[in-house]
């Protein structure tokens, strides 16, 4: 998409927002939960190498049933995971578009892991920028 759009005349900025300043440095873990209702993220104060290490003691401690009842994902009250979110915030992604004000934002949609943070970024984009077109897929 990036090189059509560069063909056709626009100027064409890739923002890799895994890698910019270090993106893949800026690891944070959620607590997630998907309902019939949406989702809901929160934050848990555990880095992911405690968080691993933490699932590797409770794998050779715990019963295989309660190992289940505590890392499954399927819940009564729907769908639980723990996730990492790695790059750059919404904010930091947010003042970077505003130095450039791009009139075209290509955002890739390239797997289904993708499209809660795809189509959030897309919102807040959105509002705060109305003017400028953004293109998902």
């Amino acid at each position: 998409m990036a090189s059509l759009l560069e063909v056709m005349g626009h100027d064409v900025k890739y923002m890799d927002e895994i890698v910019r300043d270090h993106g893949l440095g800026k690891q944070e873990l959620y607590h997630r939960r998907l309902t019939s209702d949406g989702y809901e993220d929160k934050k848990l104060d555990i880095s992911r190498e405690d968080f691993q290490n933490q699932k590797m003691q409770d794998f050779r401690g715990l019963s295989s049933e309660d190992f289940i009842k505590k890392y499954g994902a399927f819940k009564p009250e729907g769908i639980e995971r723990v996730i990492v979110k790695t790059g750059n915030s919404i904010a930091e992604t947010l003042q970077e578009i505003e130095k450039d004000m791009p009139d075209i934002i290509g955002i890739p949609l390239i797997a289904t892991a993708n499209y809660i943070p795809a189509t959030t970024l897309a919102q807040e984009i959105r509002k705060k920028f109305p003017g400028i077109k953004l293109i998902t897929g």
